[in-house]
């Protein structure tokens, strides 16, 4: 027959490790919240077990393990503590009021289900021991005992004068004078918590995160108030549950802030503080701290295979984090969730993301435009998207005008993520436009407008620097003006056209006069496009865009390997030069990879499309993937160190179907080196690599 086992916690993380490590064993778990609750299950039915937290929301769990063996119940007891381990308390609690156990947070799974189990194991009574007998035996576990919550409890046994205190026949777990564990046992509990359910503590995190973003808004509530009142008073129990929150899991930076905060809150509460000389000084350091101990977002510099991309989040409905947060997980992303775009800024300045996703329909910040439009202010580098239930296409052009770079359905999942991630980190990077007008009034107007759509413009308004900045800028489109002094826009797009390097660039004119000759005279001289300077703003970004679009695709296809869709070898070449001296400006690793197949002819060529699916599919957007021979494939990872990249191309390469080791069958080889250990040019690293494949 199962054990019966009382939990009386409030935490639901506590519930969760419990649940978890008691799944499938000889238990019966029943939990309350309460003392309240716990007297009246106790008083319907004895369990086997009562497993009680220290604080609790009606009382104290020493007071009310006193109060049981005042009324006589000889009932196990195991003992929560977040505190500290002190020998004063261990010793009553062992001794005095009989505990079994002591059970110190945070909670290890398999240590939890041991240390239960051991609350059942007979102790053995010392030989020659009196043994009192009571009048009137204790009940047995399941029988009802008639308790009439705060009436004093009549003893089975007639009262006795109360001896001295006798040793205690249990030896406690930590005799006097014993040096007490060093830090570092918790931080052992903290990897055995992560070692016995990374899910569970996954979960565990997202509830706590969810907990203080509801501190934060009930917060935020409270400081509309004069002193708060009510709503101080829900922040200190939010706070006192984010503080035990964390000790679960073993943040305890988490949770010293989080009793910071509560402290402080009950100087308000007491009328000794204002609520503004609290805020953001206490609570800051507790969002950013949470944020920080992410473990499904944290990138090690070892480990950097842990996560492909970083996103940024911005939605109002807690709700959808973890939807977000499981996507991430899945496709091996980091992901950060917040409720506004001052919150995202903070985060934005403290570390680097790939992209910022933010709801279309946020309730405050005056909606997702707005918010995008401050993110945008302070980080005009980031890329923006924006998620919506629905999307019409006056949506479409509103978020286009913030410069969005995508839109996508909501709520978010992985297929989604994994989509945004690989617009955004297109190795080609942002368009470039290259506007030449003698107006530098027209020009800072033109900049920012095709800044808001993403958009990138080198504005030049001397002419006769043209040529020199088409050089240095490499743009996808050029715009300039038709007429100017000097330099005539007319004879400077001749001179584009005339020169086999830009013959194929775009090149849009304008114009201030209006007439059929003048749009004549631009495409003769070689525009693709002559507008008017009074055009319509929506149609000019749109044909720029239409045109920077058919350009890059013009450009992709004539450097793509028509078989695999990767780079070929003259493309490869060009970008691996571009990754390397990227690597040595920021002075970060850069790995290099060699795959090579080898097997027979028809097994190669059925093996390189699957081939270079697996590497697009497993490498992260930005990555550099190339065919640089018959059955060789090139791929690099920024900011990645070479032991790194090996397991992740492993991992990927592995996925490959028909590999074997036979000679009639698909054979992998694989070569990583890393700049600059490993060499200083992209000459240098390939050599490297390939005698790496050749040693394997």
């Amino acid at each position: 027959m199962p054990k019966s086992i009382l939990l009386v916690d409030d935490d639901p993380e506590t519930v969760m490790i419990v649940s978890e490590a008691l799944a499938g064993a000889d238990f019966k778990v029943v939990q309350v919240r309460t003392l309240a609750e716990a007297r009246s299950r106790i008083s319907q039915r004895l369990p086997d077990l009562l497993v009680l937290d220290g604080f609790l929301p009606d009382g104290s769990g020493v007071a009310f393990i006193q109060a049981l063996r005042d009324r006589g119940i000889d009932l196990r007891v195991a003992y929560l503590s977040a505190l500290w381990r002190d020998e004063a308390i261990l010793g009553r609690l062992t001794g005095e009021l009989g505990v079994c156990r002591v059970l110190h947070k945070p909670l290890g799974v398999s240590g939890l289900r041991l240390q239960i189990e051991r609350c059942f194991a007979p102790e053995p009574v010392e030989v020659g021991e009196p043994i009192e007998e009571l009048v009137e035996p204790s009940p047995e576990p399941g029988r009802a005992i008639p308790w009439t919550p705060g009436a004093p409890r009549p003893l089975r046994s007639a009262p006795k004068p109360k001896a001295p205190a006798q040793p205690s026949r249990k030896k406690p777990l930590f005799a006097p004078g014993q040096p007490l564990p060093e830090l570092g046992a918790l931080e052992a509990q903290r990897q055995r918590l992560r070692r016995d359910s990374p899910d569970m503590r996954a979960r565990l995190y997202d509830g706590l995160s969810d907990r203080v973003e509801e501190l934060r808004q009930t917060l935020s509530e409270a400081s509309q108030e004069e002193r708060g009142g009510d709503a101080v008073l829900a922040a200190m129990e939010l706070a006192r549950r984010v503080e035990r929150g964390a000790t679960d899991i073993g943040l305890l930076s988490v949770a010293v802030s989080a009793a910071e905060l509560r402290g402080a809150l009950e100087a308000v509460e007491g009328g000794h503080l204002h609520l503004h000389e609290v805020l953001p000084a206490l609570l800051d350091p507790l969002l950013l701290g949470v944020h920080a101990a992410n473990p499904g977002e944290r990138v090690e510099v070892a480990d950097p295979e842990l996560h492909l991309a970083r996103v940024l989040l911005i939605d109002d409905e807690p709700q959808s984090f973890a939807a977000a947060r499981a996507a991430a997980r899945q496709r091996l992303f980091a992901i950060r969730c917040v409720r506004s775009a001052e919150e995202a800024s903070a985060l934005a300045r403290a570390e680097p993301f790939d992209l910022a996703l933010i709801r279309f329909d946020l309730h405050h910040d005056q909606g997702g435009v707005t918010a995008a439009e401050q993110l945008r202010a302070a980080h005009p580098g980031l890329p923006l998207g924006f998620l919506a239930e629905g999307w019409s296409p006056a949506r479409r052009h509103r978020a286009a005008e913030v410069g969005a770079v995508l839109t996508a359905a909501r709520p978010l999942n992985g297929d989604t993520l994994s989509a945004a991630l690989r617009r955004v980190a297109s190795p080609e990077g942002e368009p470039r436009v290259l506007l030449i007008d003698d107006d530098p009034n027209f020009t800072r107007v033109m900049t920012m407008l095709l800044g808001r759509v993403g958009v990138a413009v080198t504005a030049v308004n001397d002419p006769e620097r043209a040529l020199g900045a088409l050089t240095e800028t490499r743009p996808d489109l050029l715009i300039l003006d038709a007429l100017m002094p000097r330099v005539d826009g007319l004879d400077l797009c001749r001179a584009v056209r005339t020169n086999p390097a830009w013959d194929e660039l775009p090149v849009v004119m304008l114009t201030g006069m209006s007439g059929r000759d003048v749009v004549v005279a631009g495409l003769e001289a070689g525009a693709d496009d002559v507008l008017l300077k009074g055009i319509d703003t929506q149609e000019l970004l749109a044909r720029v865009r239409a045109r920077i679009d058919r350009s890059r695709a013009a450009r992709r296809r004539a450097d793509r390997d028509a078989r695999t869709g990767l780079y070929n070898r003259r493309a490869s070449a060009e970008q691996l030069a571009a990754r390397v001296e990227e690597a040595r400006r920021l002075r970060r690793p850069l790995s290099v990879a060699l795959v090579r197949l080898e097997g027979p002819a028809a097994v190669l060529d059925a093996a390189l499309e699957p081939t270079a699916q697996a590497l697009r599919g497993g490498l992260r957007g930005y990555d550099l993937l190339g065919r640089v021979g018959p059955a060789t494939f090139l791929a690099t990872l920024a900011s990645t160190p070479a032991d790194a990249a090996i397991r992740v191309i492993r991992r990927v390469i592995e996925a490959v179907p028909g590999q074997s080791q036979g000679e009639d069958s698909l054979r992998l080889r694989l070569g990583v080196v890393c700049f600059p250990e490993d060499g200083g040019s992209p000459e240098e690293l390939m050599r490297a690599a390939l005698e790496r494949v050749r040693e394997r």
